[in-house]
């Protein structure tokens, strides 16, 4: 008989054997109950409250939204939703609605490709008020992974909080990594995966990193925070790739003048003439 499907939950709910761990090593306290009344918008400081706030309103079934308290709180939908936000590079941050099932899904593929499990040790660098910080330390709480959150160090102590704790995995952009290696003294053999989004690696940087974690696989991912992940390298992809597609992604290539082109193995971040590679996830599919 087949294996029945498991159903994704429509909310962020932390595993039992998750920990949550602030910058100064110490384990978050717990957070009191809280009221259907609890304003939508949590302060982004510190790291563990607002992740520890942000899971107990989505128990509730509740919206959240990590930073910019200026702007409109989010309100509530038909399925348990939250707000994040784009980076503001061209202004004012953007909020992007989300289902937290959207995000519960690409949860179960990376615990199924990355070995994610109970009291794996993962860490971010970055503030929740960035989608990748926020991402992963939700992933490691619904996950059950003992999660380090590290943006109030600077980079010489991330460097040393993540030697001293053995963190395996780490979610980073590169120019979170281009600080960590620029200060960094000795290796990191404990870390075994680095997650890489906002932008490509260059080779410099690349070098950098296989010198400070010699054991880690470095997976880049391109995605939006409207989209999830869409592509996703190994270390097979060619130079100038932005990886295959992600696990239930198809993407369709055409020309500049919306022609399909035929498959191709690898979605290219650019190429001459560059029209021959515009790539559209028009065909990818996310949970509502």
């Amino acid at each position: 008989m087949p294996r029945p499907r498991r159903s994704l939950p429509d909310r962020f709910t932390p595993h039992p054997q998750a920990r949550l761990i602030g910058p100064d090593g110490h384990p978050a306290e717990a957070a009191p109950d809280l009221a259907t009344d609890t304003p939508a918008t949590i302060a982004d400081t510190p790291c563990t409250a607002a992740i520890t706030a942000a899971l107990h309103r989505a128990a509730l079934g509740l919206p959240f939204r990590i930073g910019a308290p200026d702007l409109p709180p989010p309100g509530p939908g038909r399925r348990p939703a939250f707000e994040t936000l784009t980076s503001g590079s061209t202004g004012t941050p953007r909020r992007i609605r989300r289902s937290q099932r959207s995000w519960c899904a690409s949860f179960a593929v990376n615990a199924r490709l990355f070995s994610i499990t109970p009291g794996t040790r993962t860490a971010v660098l970055g503030r929740m008020v960035h989608s990748l910080s926020l991402y992963g330390a939700l992933e490691g709480a619904c996950l059950g992974a003992e999660t380090h959150l590290l943006a109030a160090l600077r980079p010489d102590a991330q460097h040393r909080a993540l030697a001293d704790r053995a963190v395996e995995i780490l979610y980073a952009t590169p120019a979170q990594l281009r600080l960590l290696a620029e200060t960094a003294g000795t290796p990191l053999p404990a870390l075994r995966l680095i997650l890489v989004g906002g932008s490509k690696l260059d080779a410099t940087l690349r070098a950098a990193l296989a010198a400070l974690a010699p054991r880690a696989e470095i997976r880049e991912f391109y995605g939006a925070a409207e989209a999830s992940f869409v592509t996703l390298t190994d270390r097979d992809t060619p130079e100038g790739s932005v990886g295959r597609p992600y696990p239930g992604v198809t993407l369709e290539i055409r020309d500049a003048g919306g022609t399909p082109l035929p498959p191709m193995p690898w979605a290219r971040s650019g190429s001459d003439p560059p029209i021959s590679a515009t790539a559209t996830p028009t065909a990818a599919t996310f949970p509502r």
